[in-house]
């Protein structure tokens, strides 16, 4: 080859070399072309054509996953929302049906019907009618008697009872009259009380069959002594019958009490001072 020929290719070369570097440059950002022509080495690698894109394209991806974090752990709020408002709902559900039940058991009677041992407690009860004619006891027999029966022998077997307080009677009453005794612990106390009349006047009633034990003659005696005018022939138990029988005079002094004020307050017994200082409660 000739040397016109060699500097004919050489030339041809540098001008390729020139073109490609134009061409690069105008890739680049001018402060990146800038400081790369200065420093320009032909036999040096080439840097990354744009390092400051690649590292947009770094922060595009991170904030891409970023959010779809953020969206995922919305989703996870929002599920846990409702299923916390789900939660809610079935609690306040479960607390009406909570009190529902406890109405429901306030308002059972303490005798269930069937039971044919368990004196009735409520107004449908068998009992007779409250009269004076039925209870006409003399409260000061004759001496000339010749038994002590023979004065109880009009005595029913079944007296009339105390009816059950009912809510609406219980509210009626002021704050301080009814306390903090339940409706429930007030219709125990009236069932025992009419049991103890029961009871009692069923004794009585054996008069009319002969029975003249000491112990039943003792047992008049002491029913004549505590009669009084006021009982206007009504039946009655004294106070002590029912300290002796009752179970809400064991649970405390003080609740028998606030038991039997609500029961006078209603109008449902009365309290009479009998013979000899014995208190006494007749049902009205």
């Amino acid at each position: 080859m000739s040397a016109a020929n060699v500097s004919e290719v050489t030339a041809a070369f540098e001008k390729r070399l020139s073109d490609l570097a134009a061409i690069r440059s105008s890739l680049l950002p001018p402060s990146i072309a800038g400081a790369d022509s200065e420093n320009s080495d032909p036999n040096a690698p080439h840097a990354p054509i744009n390092p400051v894109k690649a590292q947009l394209l770094v922060i595009e991806s991170a904030i891409k996953s970023m959010e779809e974090r953020v969206e995922t752990l919305t989703m996870v709020v929002e599920d846990e929302e409702l299923a916390e408002a789900n939660l809610q709902k079935t609690r306040d559900s479960a607390l009406e049906m909570q009190q529902m039940l406890k109405d429901v058991v306030k308002n059972l009677p303490k005798k269930l019907p069937g039971d044919a041992n368990a004196p009735s407690s409520n107004s449908a009860a068998p009992f007779s009618p409250i009269t004076t004619t039925n209870y006409s006891l003399p409260s000061q027999p004759s001496p000339s008697e010749s038994s002590t029966t023979s004065s109880i022998r009009s005595t029913l077997e079944n007296p009339p009872s105390i009816t059950l307080v009912t809510e609406n009677e219980l509210s009626s009453l002021d704050r301080s009259a009814r306390g903090r005794v339940t409706i429930g612990a007030i219709n125990d106390a009236v069932s025992s009380v009419n049991e103890c009349l029961l009871e009692k006047y069923q004794q009585l009633s054996q008069a009319s069959k002969g029975k003249k034990t000491k112990k039943f003659q003792q047992f008049v005696v002491d029913h004549r002594e505590t009669v009084t005018e006021e009982h206007e022939g009504r039946p009655f138990v004294s106070e002590q019958h029912l300290r002796d029988s009752c179970a809400f005079f064991r649970s405390g002094e003080s609740t028998a009490k606030s038991i039997l004020n609500i029961l006078r307050s209603l109008k449902k017994i009365k309290q009479i001072q009998g013979k000899g200082g014995r208190v006494t409660y007749c049902v009205l």
